[in-house]
């Protein structure tokens, strides 16, 4: 950015369909990993037609888990194996 090496985060979601494949759902990239850009990421899902799913695996990032208990009420959540 700007012809130097910078810090982004990527929020990446991926879902499950009924046949077991991996579908790319959302792909953003911003300057900070936050509570308030990953609820504005996961609105953004939702606008476009996601509804609360029934697992969410992630890393523990709080603002992630805060946003995932906000936006996805009732979605239950488990820490990614290989982020622990």
């Amino acid at each position: 950015e700007d012809n130097r090496v910078v810090s982004k985060a990527v929020y990446l979601a991926l879902g499950i369909d009924k046949e077991g494949r991996r579908e790319i759902l959302g792909l953003k990239v911003d300057h900070n990993e936050s509570f308030k850009s990953w609820s504005a990421f996961i609105q953004h899902l939702i606008s476009r037609g996601l509804q609360s799913p029934k697992l969410v695996v992630s890393d523990a990032h709080e603002g992630l888990k805060k946003a995932i208990q906000q936006d996805f009420v009732g979605t239950s959540w488990q820490r990614c194996n290989v982020h622990f």
